[in-house]
């Protein structure tokens, strides 16, 4: 149990999210999907409790009749990793009842959280979700590292992202801390649900003695893509009645234009003058921001690509960079010398000419393509990069999940390592990653794919 009292709870609830339209249009249609998130929490001694939380979209289950209405089962498959050493399994099953089939609208989605506590180390999340009855399955996989928590010092427990925090003093399982705290995975927003809500957790406040400040004061602001402040915070000053104390809100998102941004949270306990912060990630979709808007007398846009019509130099620049890994040398030639009008033009063409040319089944590659970067950056972000332009990052986007990773962790003469397996990249290929410098910046090292990095002595690095 957290130094905050936070009771162990399973929470299986349903959403309506403002999501990007991938989902079939009946219930079964779909493909299987699953959004992960977690947030980091302290515990007793030198544990994390760990909450992970899971988003499954209802038009992708299969629904059977059942007392007059239908119902969805929906199983869950939990491993720990720690050394490619399974510490913990978890297996659950929920279930989902609607009135019919025309009451499962896109972009619902059934979530779920469960708590888990864990030592300092770094880990592997392994989990599955499926569907017995339609017979399809999602498996989603990251890695976290805990850490001791210094003691006396300020430091802040990870965000949550949610779609709903209330005042609730009741005793129900939804309840953290005298609040309602509904989680939203996909760390998507928008016009259905446009206001981001937060949820953090201060640890280590100084004590409070007579003659100093008792307050803490908070800033919560919004990052864009660029780096530019899209939400300007307005600075609050809390009590402090102990060591910790919880912070909540939300801000309006829904007038934000689609596009990916940083949620920054700063805390500064006055007394000592200690500042800390942290950021969490999250995602506008609006559909306006998607519809063509064509000047009279101009070609109507191809759906595919009609969002980069509508956007400004700025975010049309900011897409162009993160095709840098898969865009040849003459086409970002031409793309720097266009204007804001050719800049636009040139990124729908762009995805228009890439989706012609794709032969994967299911979505385009334009989505795959941003599914990857979203994947990257909940992944791979640290405190000085986006998780899209570290080496990690890159190779998700170029060439996707892998089909087999292997870790180690730090000992006491090597460093944390990854072996990325690819069984269908030249026939099969690996790529090795290293954390030179122990703070989770993975450098890849040596690859068997041409025109990657090879350097055959990379096991020096280990060491």
């Amino acid at each position: 149990m957290s130094v905050l009292g936070k009771s162990l709870c399973t929470v299986f609830l349903l959403a309506a999210a403002a999501l990007p339209p991938v989902f079939g249009q009946a219930p079964g249609a779909g493909t299987m999907d699953c959004y992960m998130d977690y947030a980091r929490f302290d515990a007793e001694g030198d544990l994390e409790c760990v909450e992970l939380y899971f988003g499954v979209p209802r038009d992708a289950l299969r629904y059977e009749p059942a007392d007059g209405k239908i119902r969805a089962v929906i199983r869950f498959d939990l491993k720990v990793l720690s050394s490619d050493s399974v510490i913990l399994t978890r297996s659950w099953e929920r279930q989902d009842q609607a009135e019919s089939a025309a009451s499962i609208q896109q972009g619902q989605m059934l979530q779920d959280v469960q708590e888990i506590f864990l030592g300092p180390g770094t880990y592997r999340i392994r989990a599955s979700v499926s569907d017995p009855a339609g017979l399809k399955a999602k498996t989603r996989e990251f890695s976290l590292t805990c850490e001791s928590r210094p003691d006396g010092r300020l430091s802040l427990s990870d965000v949550q992202l949610a779609t709903l925090i209330a005042r609730d003093s009741t005793a129900s399982r939804f309840n953290k801390n005298g609040y309602r705290v509904l989680p939203n995975p996909s760390a998507v927003y928008g016009v259905s649900m446009p206001v981001c809500y937060h949820y953090f957790e201060m640890y280590g406040l100084s004590p409070l003695s007579a003659g100093t400040d008792s307050t803490v004061s908070v800033n919560v602001s919004v990052i864009d893509s660029q780096g530019r402040t899209a939400v300007p915070g307005t600075p609050r000053r809390m009590v402090r009645a102990g060591a910790s104390l919880v912070d909540v809100g939300g801000l309006q998102a829904g007038s934000l234009l689609t596009g990916s941004y940083r949620l920054r949270v700063e805390v500064s306990d006055n007394a000592q003058q200690d500042t800390v912060f942290r950021e969490k990630t999250f995602f506008v979709y609006r559909a306006q921001d998607l519809s063509a808007r064509p000047d009279e007398g101009r070609e109507p846009a191809d759906p595919t690509g009609s969002e980069f019509l509508v956007m400004d130099e700025a975010s049309a620049d900011a897409h162009f960079a993160y095709l840098k890994y898969i865009i040849g040398r003459n086409e970002s030639k031409i793309y720097k010398k266009l204007n804001l009008e050719g800049k636009r033009r040139f990124l729908r063409d762009f995805w228009i000419a890439r989706n012609a040319g794709w032969t994967g089944d299911g979505a385009s590659y334009k989505d795959v393509f941003y599914e990857r970067l979203r994947q990257a950056d909940a992944r791979f972000s640290g405190a000085m990069k986006a998780g899209w332009k570290t080496d990690r990052g890159r190779i998700l986007l170029v060439y996707g999940e892998p089909d087999d990773v292997r870790r180690s962790t730090m000992n006491d003469t090597g460093r944390n390592y990854e072996i990325w397996r690819f069984d269908r990249v030249e026939g099969g290929s690996e790529f090795i990653f290293v954390d030179e410098s122990g703070y989770g910046d993975y450098r890849l090292v040596h690859s068997t794919v041409l025109n990657e990095i090879h350097d055959t002595t990379y096991n020096s690095l280990l060491n």
